[in-house]
């Protein structure tokens, strides 16, 4: 938030450890968002109505799966379940 203060930022984990630091790290700001889901990789269509409540569709978005075995397909899969 620091670079682009009204950016817009979903992270999202499966791992219930993960969630309790993402709620002591994550913070938004007036300008921007910054939110973490808890869901499963394999589960694109609940990160894309997770990520809905925060990102604009209509707009460019920026999917990552960082740290994942199948970030290129996870990325395909988010990018044909947004639509």
């Amino acid at each position: 938030m620091r670079v682009h203060a009204p950016g817009r930022v979903v992270s999202c984990d499966s791992d219930p450890i993960v969630l309790t630091h993402a709620a002591a790290l994550l913070c938004s700001t007036p300008e921007g968002v910054t939110e973490y889901l808890q869901a499963d990789v394999r589960d694109p269509a609940a990160i894309v109505e997770g990520a809905r409540r925060v990102l604009d569709f209509d707009r460019p978005v920026a999917p990552r799966a960082d740290g994942t075995a199948r970030g290129g397909a996870v990325r395909r899969d988010l990018e044909e379940t947004a639509g």
